[in-house]
């Protein structure tokens, strides 16, 4: 770190001297631009690139002839390589084969382009296809990704317990399959924040301090977790659906359901409190409103496995939809937890 003096010119502006080693690495020369942009930290970024052109596109290679043996091994290892470099960023993608590509690696990579939102096949060849990013970070705010997560999370619950009430499995193999849906949102999240991370630019045309990008990641994992487990409860739903159950078991489970959206939707409504910039306090206040109300969800979920059942078909997948519905409580109070943590500096 070097430290300079600023300087007073005659007609009333300041100047500062730059380091001549960075100035010979970037071969700038007398009389070339330098790109300054403030940021919320109250620190400078110089730059002798254009602080508005678009950082250059970034290509990750997948050699299927390195990857692994041929079968369901080497879809898995590409499916999850292919996720890593869209969370990490990367614009293009080219997938290639010394031979011709395997019905395995196109589905492979088919597979990819519909569970992830933005890449898209640009070019394919017989041994060879070539994926494009084509979606702005910019058009998908963090707080819209948040709100969808919400939306279907807080969807997938009521229309569980209707489906359960109604003893309609196909519409709870749906729901099981908005689940998808809410990883895509929390890869998206993922690669922006990771995008980030490498252009403070981007923070800045996305309107958002690397701070709040932190925190909206670590939301968005809560989210993901919380996500899953709704789809647990609606696969061990399936188990008992048919099954002759206590007259008060579905009450206790759709009123744990419930408490456990409330819980969710007050965190969230905590940090969207945040978002808006009203008082840290009263954004505080609804975080530790939605922590105190988890032991309200504790004692439903106990209520749940105290309910006296004989038959080990329905206590097990029982027992699994409490857990899952306690969990739920844990990850939104950790959410309520996040928002407190990044508004303690905001208080007096």
């Amino acid at each position: 770190m070097e430290i300079r003096r600023i300087q007073k010119t005659g007609g009333g502006s300041y100047v500062i001297t730059l380091p001549k080693e960075w100035i010979k690495s970037l071969g700038i020369k007398e009389k070339d631009q330098i790109f300054i942009m403030a940021q919320p930290d109250q620190s400078l970024i110089l730059s002798a690139k254009s602080l508005n052109k678009s950082p250059e596109k970034r290509e990750k290679l997948f050699n299927i002839d390195e990857i692994g043996e041929e079968g369901n091994g080497r879809k898995s290892i590409l499916y999850r390589m292919l996720i890593g470099a869209y969370i990490m960023g990367y614009d293009n993608y080219k997938i290639y084969s010394s031979g011709k590509l395997s019905a395995s690696a196109i589905k492979t990579v088919n597979d990819f382009v519909t569970a992830a939102l933005g890449p898209v096949i640009d070019e394919q060849t017989k041994n060879m296809i070539i994926l494009k990013d084509i979606l702005n970070p910019m058009e998908m705010p963090y707080e819209n990704n948040i709100r969808r997560m919400h939306v279907i999370i807080k969807t997938m619950h009521e229309d569980l317990m209707d489906a359960f009430l109604k003893k309609n499995e196909d519409v709870i193999h749906e729901i099981i399959e908005r689940d998808k849906q809410i990883n895509q949102r929390n890869w998206l999240i993922s690669r922006e924040t990771f995008m980030i991370l490498r252009d403070v630019i981007l923070a800045q045309k996305m309107k958002v301090t690397l701070e709040d990008a932190h925190h909206f990641f670590l939301i968005s994992r809560q989210l993901e977790r919380i996500g899953d487990h709704a789809r647990i409860i609606a696969r061990n739903l399936l188990n008992i659906i048919h099954k002759l159950l206590p007259t008060n078991l579905y009450d206790t489970i759709k009123a744990a359901s419930k408490e456990s959206m409330k819980i969710l939707s007050d965190s969230l409504n905590a940090w969207d409190s945040k978002m808006r910039k009203t008082t840290p306090n009263k954004a505080i206040h609804l975080a530790n409103e939605a922590i105190e109300n988890n032991q309200n969800l504790r004692v439903l979920c106990e209520e749940i496995t105290k309910v006296p059942i004989r038959d080990v078909d329905i206590y097990v997948p029982i027992n699994y939809i409490a857990e899952s519905l306690r969990r739920t409580g844990d990850y939104s109070v950790n959410i309520a937890e996040i928002v407190i943590d990044n508004l303690i500096k905001d208080i007096a």
